[in-house]
């Protein structure tokens, strides 16, 4: 049995050093399209909206266009789902403590204005709230709090949900 375990062993000892230059260029490669993948490469579904920030000059763009899209590695890009949610205020209340609410992309400029450009998936990731009824998180989190005021640009807000 170790005859065999040996001469697996000294076999693949002989084809790694043969081919050591080649399997090193793949794996170099391969690290390549990753950092490439994750740095430049953002995804935009038919509800997002995302905005792209350039860390040189400054500059903010809205892209409302579904797809793949490519930037440069110093260009920040954050999502925003622009599809309807329920936001609620947790009471034992008889009252409206419910609204449906969508982040309105024609707002994104008073929004980043307010809340300046940050990835809102880490918002309120690590909470200690899990004895209420509902939990929100990351953008969901930051427009529950401008929900129950109607002067808002960034948020357009529906009838009241029960």
């Amino acid at each position: 049995m170790m005859h065999y375990v040996n001469a697996f062993l000294n076999s693949s000892r002989a084809f790694f050093k043969k081919h050591r230059t080649a399997i090193i260029t793949y794996m170099a490669g391969c690290l390549v399209a990753a950092m490439f993948y994750f740095m430049c490469i953002h995804y935009n579904d038919s509800y997002h909206f995302s905005v792209s920030r350039n860390f040189f000059t400054g500059e903010l763009v809205g892209n409302n266009a579904d797809g793949l899209h490519v930037s440069a590695p110093w260009v920040q890009v954050v999502k925003f789902d622009t599809r309807p949610f329920r936001v609620c205020i947790d009471c034992s209340c008889r009252n409206t403590n419910c609204r449906l609410i969508a982040f309105n992309p024609k707002g994104w400029r008073e929004f980043v204005k307010r809340e300046g450009i940050k990835y809102y998936w880490f918002s309120n990731r690590l909470s200690f709230n899990s004895g209420q009824d509902h939990e929100y998180r990351g953008l969901h989190h930051i427009l529950r709090g401008y929900a129950y005021d109607s002067k808002y640009t960034f948020l357009t807000i529906y009838d009241d949900v029960q």
